[in-house]
């Protein structure tokens, strides 16, 4: 048999290598130019035969184009509300509202259930004439009772107006009508303050979280309402139980999707803080202050850290920045006067002192007034809250006013110093070291009957107050009221056993 031999492969075709060739020498980079130069030298700017070098451009000539068209339109067809609507936009959009009003009115008037030209018109006329916003808003809920787009903006109205009641009722119609409307969800939570409602408002954020996956807002929201922790039980009592682990948790989420959440950054500082975590409530405290509207705090919680720590050259830096913000100017001009005080610079810490004190008494004042529309709109619960707040930038005047009233005693002036601790007291009735200084001054003068009353605020506050007890029991010795006497120097050697006058009225009472 013939010799079989496979078939001959010829080789693969390859294709001739590329010649190498020299690399060009590399020139300098040049330095990349703003979009506008780029664009000028890219679309030189052309001369327009009608306008001369002037250069319109094509958007401009375009809603030139539309608006000559929809008023032709509407020359044809008068009752065109389509076209009158759209025409009123672009006049809007222009800056002409006047126009937009009118051609608004027109389509309202030839057809009153177009809710769209009532929507415009509400929202041109918010800021001049709210009433008349209101109604057209109003009106269109009356109309379309599924429409949440006029319940959700009059929502908004009624929040900056302070109706918190009408605008959370709107808010649970709009939910109603747009289940995925995240905004509604958490909008509606936040207006939620009754310890009642503590588990719908819970809901609402878990729901809005849901709805809002990358929005830092929900998750901060459920960690305000967990540190508020005031809910109701079966039976209608106030339960105040704060959920601090769970807000931590809440806090981290929120400032995960949201690194600058300054509010966020604030509080996770402080549970840092009482930690006594310093190092990681800075962190935080500086995060907060690249905020705007948590800066004020950011900087006060960073100076009181800085005294904390003994960062002495940091306290004063912080504190003035504090001070320049108006959120945290009280509280900072507060801290700042101690820290004046403290150095024995008695001008500069009056000087905070007197501010401080101004600033908590309008900021009470403000809350009052807000707190008395909230009752006025009957919600209470709001009405509680800001009370609550009020009450707060009361009591903060307590201790301003006792410091200026030391003060005035450190220069001698006593009488100065009375209006001061009775301000003090007002402010802060608690505050026994104003009761305890003004029985002091008031003895042996003509308002000597009333040292006794405030002696005995002192121990209702204080029992152990020594110097309290002491007072009293020298009163009550001079009354001839020897048991009573007695009892209250016997406290005084029990609290301190090595107090000489003590001793020796008892001494004097036992021979007696």
């Amino acid at each position: 048999m013939p010799n079989q031999s496979r078939p001959r492969r010829e080789p693969p075709l390859q294709k001739p290598s590329p010649k190498l060739r020299p690399r060009k020498k590399l020139q300098p980079r040049k330095s990349p130019q703003p979009p506008s130069a780029r664009t000028a030298r890219a679309r030189p700017p052309k001369a327009n035969s009608t306008f001369g070098s002037m250069e319109i451009a094509p958007s401009e000539v375009i809603l030139d184009e539309a608006r000559s068209h929809l008023e032709k339109a509407l020359e044809i067809e008068p009752d065109f509300t389509q076209a009158r609507l759209a025409l009123a936009r672009l006049h809007y959009a222009a800056g002409r509202q006047e126009q937009a009003i009118t051609l608004l009115r027109e389509a309202i008037d030839s057809r009153p259930q177009f809710s769209d030209a009532r929507l415009l018109l509400a929202e041109i006329l918010v800021k001049t004439d709210e009433e008349e916003a209101i109604g057209l808003l109003q009106a269109i809920a009356d109309i379309d009772l599924s429409d949440p787009v006029s319940r959700r903006r009059l929502a908004r109205i009624m929040i900056e107006r302070g109706d918190t009641k009408k605008a959370a009722d709107l808010l649970t119609r709009v939910v109603d009508l747009d289940p995925l409307d995240g905004e509604a969800h958490l909008q509606l939570a936040i207006l939620l303050e009754h310890p009642d409602e503590y588990d719908r408002a819970r809901l609402l954020l878990e729901i809005a979280a849901d709805l809002l996956p990358d929005d830092s807002r929900p998750p901060y929201q459920m960690a305000l309402l967990l540190l508020r922790g005031e809910y109701t039980d079966e039976e209608g009592n106030l339960i105040v139980n704060p959920d601090t682990e769970g807000a931590q948790k809440h806090l981290h989420t929120a400032i995960g999707l949201d690194p600058d959440n300054g509010p966020a950054h604030l509080q996770l500082g402080q549970m840092r803080e009482k930690e006594e975590d310093f190092r990681s409530a800075r962190r935080h405290y500086k995060h907060a202050i690249e905020d705007q509207g948590s800066k004020g705090y950011g900087y006060l919680y960073l100076g009181k850290l800085a005294e904390k720590e003994g960062r002495t050259k940091e306290i004063l830096p912080f504190l003035d920045k504090a001070v320049k913000q108006p959120s945290s100017r009280g509280d900072a001009l507060l801290e700042r006067a101690l820290h004046f005080l403290g150095e024995e610079n008695l001008p500069k810490a009056e000087k905070d002192f007197k501010a401080a004190d101004k600033t908590f008494a309008s900021i009470e004042f403000e809350l009052s007034k807000a707190s008395d529309k909230a009752s006025e709109k009957a919600n209470f619960a709001r009405a509680r809250r800001l009370q609550e707040e009020a009450f707060v930038a009361r009591r903060s005047r307590g201790p301003v006013l006792l410091n200026l009233a030391k003060i005035s005693l450190s220069k001698g002036k006593d009488k100065q110093a009375v209006p001061f601790l009775e301000s003090s007291i007002q402010a802060n009735p608690g505050l026994c070291e104003a009761h305890f200084i003004l029985a002091t001054l008031l003895e042996n003068t003509k308002r000597d009957d009333e040292v006794l009353a405030h002696l005995e605020t002192v121990l209702e506050a204080n029992w152990s107050h020594l110097e309290a007890h002491f007072r009293l029991g020298e009163r009550a010795l001079a009354g001839n009221d020897l048991q009573k006497a007695e009892m209250h120097f016997l406290i005084v050697t029990d609290l301190d056993p090595a107090h000489k006058k003590a001793k020796q009225r008892l001494g004097k009472l036992a021979k007696k």
